[in-house]
């Protein structure tokens, strides 16, 4: 377990997994979180491999480890609506297995606390579900965060203010729902994330 404790630190800090403030990574800026081989080969992992070929490398006794094998090809499965052998899927073991280390920028308090900051989105900020302008952003089966696979991960996630490189072309839309970076799940990083962003624009 030690092994794959040690796998996953590397996409985490490719995905930005606990980096509250910060645009999603381009793939280089993923490479470039690698400080050796090692690190490299599990962001690659990360982003084309699947999980069972991270379970065979550091889990192999499929009768020791059985149980701990199972849990954690249901995570993919789980958070990315297809099987642990998909590649990809290893995505899902990095974000499940993630821990914050002394670097992570995680989300810092609010002067006033988020009720000020809600009560400034709420004056400055116009909000809308999709769906009530006929559209429809989620996926089939009901939920809106996007999987936890490399196609919807870094800068295929967007940002409070859209993607990498193509942002919304429309002033005081932000974005903050666990299909932003930051989600997916229940991290609170989508939204600080869209919070400091309107306090920024609005200076």
């Amino acid at each position: 377990m030690a092994g794959l404790m040690a796998w996953c630190q590397a996409p985490t800090r490719a995905l930005g997994r606990f980096d509250a403030a910060q645009r999603p990574k381009t793939l280089d800026e993923m490479y470039a979180c690698a400080t050796n081989e090692f690190e490299r080969q599990a962001i690659t992992d990360m982003l084309f491999g699947s999980v069972t070929d991270v379970l065979d490398r550091y889990l192999p006794d499929r009768e020791k480890h059985g149980a701990l094998r199972g849990m954690l090809a249901f995570l993919a499965v789980d958070t990315t609506y297809r099987g642990p052998a998909t590649p990809g899927s290893a995505a899902a073991l990095a974000f499940g297995l993630a821990v914050p280390d002394e670097n992570a920028t995680l989300i810092k308090k609010f002067r006033g606390g988020m009720g000020a900051v809600t009560e400034h989105l709420l004056r400055h900020t116009t909000f809308f579900h999709a769906q009530a302008h006929g559209h429809d952003v989620r996926r089939p089966g009901g939920d809106c965060h996007g999987p936890i696979h490399p196609v919807q991960m870094g800068p295929n996630r967007p940002g409070p203010k859209g993607y990498v490189g193509q942002p919304i072309p429309i002033d005081g839309l932000y974005l903050a729902s666990a299909g932003c970076h930051g989600g997916p799940g229940i991290t609170f990083i989508p939204g600080y994330n869209a919070a400091q962003q309107v306090l920024a624009d609005r200076g």
